[in-house]
């Protein structure tokens, strides 16, 4: 990785299967996070018997500073700045048999090319003359200097991965499954960093993104919930003001989708079950009881 980029590195977890080894390592971030508030595992189990989902502000509050109280994200979270590690850190991780992972944030660009073939017909040629790392499935993920791109996919065919996604560094390893890679994750072109313009991309991908700036306007500091239903009246055609405030665009979309579901399915509420799958407390999958 050049020197003038400073890389964005998270930790994840050892590759004992292919859902872990992609996965980010929550216990360790937990634990960096504790040791910069000066805190034990004795006052993480209090404040998780308190809390359902213990957040940085957490921390913060029982360590108090309160010039951080206000940080909603979880302790667990890869976006926590605690997830962050440095150079040294990463080398050292990866050293140990650890996995590491690239964070993608506006600096640089990976293009992760799920199929060969199909991406060869519409990506240009010149694309490819760049520091390519074979994946563990034997695939390859393209490193690009950031030049205004943002997140844009073709399913099953590329994925372009520029800001909050990530991808795993040479060194690292996760079971390849069934297919015809080794598992490792290991440079197999070293090439300078192309710089990625919206302007080298294909079309099919230009139609699936924005030029970063265009059409992005920033949350004023003044915010309030309020405001929101002001900015959505105009592009959502079923907006119903009423006397809602925070949870409006939240709800007209939610009870939108239910009615469409419900008046199809004819079930009820009641016949549904909310499974928590991750035990993070942040994805869940619906099961029909009967």
């Amino acid at each position: 990785m050049p020197e003038d980029l400073e890389p964005y590195l998270i930790p994840i977890k050892e590759g004992k299967n292919s859902d872990e080894g992609k996965a980010p390592d929550y216990l360790e971030i937990i634990k960096r996070a504790l040791k910069e508030y000066g805190l034990g595992w004795e006052e993480y189990r209090k404040l998780k018997d308190k809390h359902e989902v213990v957040k940085i502000k957490h921390l913060a509050e029982l360590a108090g500073e309160k010039d951080k109280a206000e940080v909603s994200l979880k302790v667990s979270s890869w976006r926590s700045p605690y997830a962050k590690l440095s150079v040294g850190e990463g080398r050292q991780r990866i050293e140990e048999g650890k996995n590491l992972a690239l964070v993608m944030r506006g600096v640089i660009a990976v293009m992760d090319v799920g199929d060969a073939k199909r991406a060869k017909r519409i990506l240009p040629e010149e694309l490819m003359s760049t520091l390519t790392v074979e994946t563990r499935t034997g695939k390859s993920h393209l490193y690009f200097r950031n030049g205004g791109v943002t997140n844009c996919d073709i399913r099953g065919v590329v994925e372009l991965r520029a800001k909050w996604r990530y991808v795993l560094t040479p060194g690292s390893y996760v079971p390849p499954g069934n297919s015809e890679g080794d598992g490792l994750y290991k440079v197999s072109q070293r090439r300078e960093l192309r710089t990625l313009t919206v302007d080298d991309l294909p079309a099919e991908l230009k139609t699936r993104m924005k030029r970063i700036g265009q059409d992005v306007e920033k949350v004023p500091g003044d915010y309030s919930p309020a405001k929101l239903d002001e900015k959505v009246k105009a592009p959502c055609p079923f907006f119903e003001s009423g006397e809602k405030d925070l949870s409006s665009l939240y709800l007209d979309f939610h009870n939108l989708a239910k009615s469409l579901i419900f008046s199809r399915l004819q079930v009820m509420l009641k016949d549904f079950l909310a499974i928590d799958i991750d035990g993070e407390g942040s994805t869940y999958q619906i099961h029909l009881i009967n």
